[in-house]
């Protein structure tokens, strides 16, 4: 076990040094923590050890993944319950996270903290990494004395994002595998096979029909300018990229979401899942309902449920319900969804109501997301089996009406 020499604080501000042995750094920091003790740097080789895996973790990991954020929350949260000082928790979480990205944020934040900023106004100045949902009800939390409260409705919020976004991936992965697949089969079939074929064809000067002339000519043509086959693909995905980022773009892909088939329905009843969990996590921790639709409409990324959320807070700010002005887009939210926001309004557990919903289209979405591959599977098997059809009727029917004329 490696012996690490440390710098660390005590909890009245002095500044003391030693050697531990810990298997890692995170160890370490754990035992000074019990030892009153708050870890600010390493020294000596597992310094240098650190700084290398850090460099490292930059170049392979730039981003702010949603499990280091709730990781980052939840033990906030502790910390924070336990009496530990705001800058000094910070520290803490620095040291224990790989991503140098984050790191840089988190002591960034210390700054802002040690200078008499607040969390809330130090998480704002980070807009790519804390969205306006973290750092309103983190806000809210500083206002209402309940920071502790608020980081563990944050983190479980997070969990269950983390887990939906878990379930969707794992679901989509084997189809995912089959069509790429699929794609590279086809497109060596069309690079190697094919071309011989057609110097077959045209050395006994056979009349091919129509749909064997456009195979052939694709094969030809893909085997002499093969190597633009991956600049055409790079620039398909660059286009793809540009046209989602414009607004008819983007309301086009978010339509085909909730309109396709299967996916459609798998998207809505995630994006009702993800209504009624960031609903329940902002009203549990006080937030205004009008403030609460603001920050939901910012939130929520597909066009259709940011216009219904938006025009729901401006009814509400006439003086409609909830379930009143949701009414109006039963394509994109059930009708089970208004009754029992209906019900929670009537009696005042809209809170409560709301996380029910939010575990019954989790639940949901659990099952579709576990049946996905079995639905698709066949798909895919009709359309290689058409597709593997269309090809061999393209290439043997020349073939045998050769040999009838025989």
């Amino acid at each position: 076990m490696p012996i690490f020499n440390y710098k660390a604080k005590t909890l009245s501000g002095e500044i003391i040094s030693g050697s531990q042995e810990a298997k890692n750094e995170k160890e370490l920091a754990k035992i000074l923590l019990e030892k009153k003790f708050v870890l600010t740097s390493l020294k000596g080789k597992e310094e240098k050890k650190r700084r290398k895996l850090g460099k490292i973790s930059f170049n392979l990991r730039r981003g702010v993944s949603l499990l280091d954020k709730m990781m980052f929350t939840r033990h906030l949260g502790v910390m924070v319950g336990a009496g530990f000082p705001f800058d000094k928790s910070l520290s803490v979480l620095s040291n224990q996270t790989k991503n140098q990205r984050f790191k840089k944020i988190i002591l960034e934040m210390r700054e802002d903290i040690s200078r008499g900023e607040s969390f809330s106004n130090a998480l704002k100045k980070h807009p790519k990494v804390f969205d306006r949902l973290y750092w309103s009800m983190v806000k809210v939390g500083e206002e209402t004395g309940n920071l502790k409260d608020v980081l563990e409705i944050l983190a479980e919020q997070m969990r269950k994002d983390h887990e939906l976004i878990s379930r969707v991936k794992g679901a989509m992965m084997y189809p995912a595998v089959i069509f790429i697949v699929m794609i590279l089969i086809g497109t060596l079939m069309m690079i190697v096979i094919i071309p011989k074929f057609s110097q077959m064809f045209e050395e006994l000067n056979v009349e091919l029909p129509l749909t064997t002339q456009i195979i052939m000519g694709m094969g030809n043509f893909m085997a002499r300018y093969w190597y633009t086959i991956p600049i055409v693909i790079f620039i398909l995905i660059f286009l793809f990229r540009r046209a989602s980022k414009t607004e008819k773009g983007k309301r086009f892909l978010d339509w085909c979401s909730i309109k396709l088939p299967i996916i459609g329905s798998l998207n809505i009843k995630i994006n009702t899942a993800r209504t009624s969990r960031i609903l329940t996590s902002l009203l549990k921790s006080g937030v205004p309902i009008v403030t609460t639709l603001e920050i939901l409409s910012d939130t929520l990324s597909n066009s259709y449920y940011k216009e219904a959320i938006f025009a729901a807070l401006k009814d509400i700010q006439k003086g409609k319900t909830l379930h009143e002005s949701l009414a109006s887009y039963e394509a994109i939210y059930s009708f089970l969804l208004m009754q029992m926001i209906e019900v929670g309004e009537e009696t005042g557990k809209l809170d409560t109501i709301l996380e029910s919903l939010a575990e019954f289209y989790e639940g949901e979405v659990d099952n579709t997301t576990k049946n996905l591959s079995s639905i698709i599977e066949p798909i895919l098997m009709v359309i290689m089996g058409a597709a593997v059809g269309f090809f061999a009727l393209s290439i043997f029917q020349p073939i045998y009406s050769m040999m009838g004329s025989m």
